[in-house]
């Protein structure tokens, strides 16, 4: 645990490529024996950085940043209403959550996640929900030690060799 400081703001374009390379060491690193992460690998890092401009872009989802005290982002969350085809009205969604491995337990995790569940809060959510890979404990532990409980659904990704699960709670 660093405990340097954490900023959480609006994404911009220019978080694409540190986006990108989050996204990637995520999943090669965290989630190494948990999934599959060629699916994510075996495309060029360019196109997933344009990939992220047009994200930032086109705002159909809310997207925030995390950025140490070297103004460097560490992380981002993404979030807005559920995309569940067995959601309830009112219900929201962490879409993705996602902190640079060397930066993780340090607080931006918390910070993001913090600051989606306001958001959704504040855009009159009153429920919302998330899905995790099942055999990532770390963050299973870190979603629950949030406030969040397992809820029903599970979902299978063949092509990930992996299974999510989701998690609820109330805001």
């Amino acid at each position: 645990m660093s405990g340097e400081a954490v900023t959480v703001r609006d994404a911009r374009e220019d978080d694409a490529a540190a986006f990108a390379r989050v996204h990637e060491r995520c999943w090669t690193e965290s989630y190494a024996g948990i999934a599959d992460a060629t699916w994510l690998t075996r495309r060029p890092l360019r196109d997933r950085i344009e990939d992220w401009v047009a994200i930032v872009r086109d705002h159909a989802v809310e997207l925030r940043a995390a950025e140490g005290e070297d103004r460097r982002t560490i992380g981002f969350v993404s979030f807005g209403a559920s995309r569940d085809e067995d959601a309830e009205a009112g219900t929201g969604e962490i879409i993705a959550l996602y902190v640079d491995p060397a930066r993780q337990r340090d607080g931006a995790g918390t910070a993001l996640l913090e600051r989606a569940v306001a958001d959704l809060r504040a855009q009159g959510f009153a429920r919302a929900t998330l899905w995790t890979l099942e055999g990532n404990a770390p963050a299973r532990r870190f979603y629950a030690a949030h406030g969040w409980k397992q809820a029903s659904g599970r979902k299978e990704h063949r092509s990930l060799g992996a299974h999510e699960v989701r998690y609820a709670r109330d805001l």
